[in-house]
């Protein structure tokens, strides 16, 4: 019995013409791309290409397809937008830097008038006995901001690292910068007119606004420079209350739950817009109180309600003399009706409907029944 052993550099690769030194290795050869691209060679009748030449073609695709990412499939150039780390601040933005600014300062000048500070110099020279000046133990808060904070994880992080993070957080990628508010366009859909009369109409139309009391109207700019400040900078829905991420978003919930609508029910709401409106008392007519009730422009007088008990009373009616002639038209019109189309008396009803129940009762009476038609 003679035993066989595989020497070192024996195991080949018949696709790609190379010999390896074991077999682990020419398993992990069969599993590599060169190997299986000289094997969809071999299968097509072509030469094998050696392991140079195969990375060589593979940067070449690479950058072949990082040319063609910014081209379409007609060859065009495609703008892509790269986002930077950066975004344009927006009206809130400013406000909050305002108040952290007004919060800053306030404490600035509580920390200069209190004592604090002298009473923490001589608390650092007693037990460190060091001398600092009051001018070196005082700092401002733009100071503690700036200066860097050093974790247990020698992680070192700045005030103002975080609340970058933190604005980062409260907005996302998708939120856009603000669009202006234009009183020709439309605040639901951006589509543009020639002039507000022409705007509103289109909004009463296509998105089913309604303004109240246009008679009583005298700024209409300023109720839709209050409806777009609502709708695209607060994005805020005037009837719900709901509170989009963006424009986009709080249009669609307007459009979709029909809240295109101004609020005009209950007293507040009225109260809101009541600055656009001019409601002159001149309009309102001027009526006459009189003892027994009230007398309006048009020479009426509505009574009092004191005097109810006389204004129901129901007199009877009194019996009146008929002549013949209208004795005689009274029984005209009886007989005509009478002999109307479709007038029936109940006697002939009553004779008809024996009859025919008559006739029924027969038709059941027979012993066999026949087809008439055999």
């Amino acid at each position: 019995m003679s035993l066989t052993f595989n020497r070192p550099g024996n195991f080949t690769c018949n696709s790609c013409q190379i010999r390896l030194p074991t077999a682990d290795v020419q398993r992990i050869h069969m599993k590599t791309e060169w190997h299986r691209y000289n094997l969809l060679r071999r299968v097509a009748g072509l030469g094998p290409i050696d392991s140079v030449v195969f990375q060589s073609k593979v940067a070449l695709q690479q950058r072949q397809e990082a040319i063609n990412s910014d081209q379409d499939e007609f060859g065009f150039h495609v703008h892509r937008k790269h986002r930077t780390g950066r975004r344009q601040p927006t009206k809130k933005d400013l406000k909050r830097r305002t108040r952290k600014d007004i919060l800053a300062n306030s404490s600035v000048d509580r920390r200069a008038q209190s004592p604090a500070a002298s009473v923490v110099s001589r608390a650092s020279e007693f037990s460190l006995g060091s001398i600092h000046s009051e001018a070196q133990s005082e700092c401002t808060i733009d100071d503690l901001i700036s200066e860097p904070t050093v974790s247990d994880y020698d992680y070192t992080s700045t005030a103002s690292d975080s609340e970058t993070s933190a604005s980062e957080d409260d907005y996302t990628e998708e939120e856009q910068e603000e669009e202006p508010v234009i009183l020709t366009n439309c605040f639901y859909c951006s589509v543009q007119s020639i002039d507000e009369e022409a705007n509103v109409a289109h909004m009463s139309t296509a998105h089913g606004l309604f303004i109240p009391e246009q008679d009583h109207l005298v700024d209409l700019s300023g109720l839709l420079q209050y409806l777009g400040d609502r709708a695209i900078i607060d994005k805020e829905c005037l009837k719900c209350g709901f509170v989009g991420k963006n424009l986009v978003s709080i249009r669609q919930h307007l459009q979709s739950k029909g809240h295109c609508v101004i609020p005009y029910e209950t007293r507040a709401e009225r109260q809101v817009i009541a600055r656009f409106y001019d409601f002159d008392e001149s309009e309102y007519t001027t009526v006459k109180v009189l003892p027994n009730g009230i007398e309006l422009p048009d020479g009426r007088i509505l009574g009092s309600r004191s005097f109810a008990r006389y204004y129901r009373q129901n007199f009877p009616r009194r019996d009146r003399e008929v002549g013949d002639g209208e004795r005689t038209m009274s029984l005209v019109v009886k007989d005509r009706e009478f002999h109307a189309p479709g007038y029936h008396r109940p006697v002939v009803e009553a004779q008809r409907e024996k009859l025919s129940l008559r006739q029924l009762r027969k038709g059941n009476n027979l012993a066999h029944f026949r087809d008439p038609l055999n």
